[in-house]
């Protein structure tokens, strides 16, 4: 009787980890953006049970002693959730490996300050196709490092300058919340 107890328990706490409900947001920013002296803040929304949208903003002050620099971002991406489930917390939801479509909006602003004038702005869109995987720890903290192939587009503002379009490889890190 008591081993038959046991056993139901077990099974019935086995299959409510199971049953756990997805969460379908998460908030979250990028750490080593710091790094540039920039911050970017991003939303997650699930649709359905495989894929997620995400936006945000951003921004970077770069540039250091005789110049000033602004950089304003729109962020945005799509993902697909291959597994979820992540593999070591058994997470269910926006979790585990992915591939993503991202499309990053910038317009970077430089600045003289020795001559206090404008030296003039430029726009860069940057397409990327991405791979990640998002761990999960204590059922709400996210860990989404991602490499992903990029194509950065860049722009005069005033097209006074050729435009340029360069193919890069990068790595990206995510730390936030789900909920």
């Amino acid at each position: 009787m008591v081993a038959v107890a046991l056993l139901s328990s077990t099974v019935r706490a086995a299959s409510a980890k199971q049953d756990r409900e997805a969460k379908r947001n998460a908030i979250s920013f990028e750490p080593l953006a710091i790094l540039s002296r920039g911050f970017l803040l991003q939303y997650e929304r699930l649709f359905g049970d495989r894929v997620s949208v995400l936006a945000g903003p951003g921004v970077r002050f770069a540039a250091r002693q005789d110049f000033a620099s602004e950089t304003l971002v729109l962020h945005t991406e799509g993902r697909y959730w291959f597994v979820r489930r992540e593999l070591i917390s058994g997470e269910p939801g926006m979790v585990g490996l992915y591939a993503g479509l991202a499309v990053d909006l910038g317009r970077t602003r430089l600045e003289s300050l020795s001559l206090d004038r404008s030296l003039g702005a430029m726009w860069t869109l940057d397409e990327s196709a991405r791979l990640g995987y998002r761990f999960v720890a204590f059922g709400f903290q996210e860990i989404t490092p991602s490499v992903g192939l990029h194509l950065v587009h860049e722009f005069d503002e005033r097209g006074r300058l050729a435009a340029t379009t360069d193919f890069t490889v990068g790595a990206n890190l995510t730390v936030g919340w789900l909920f």
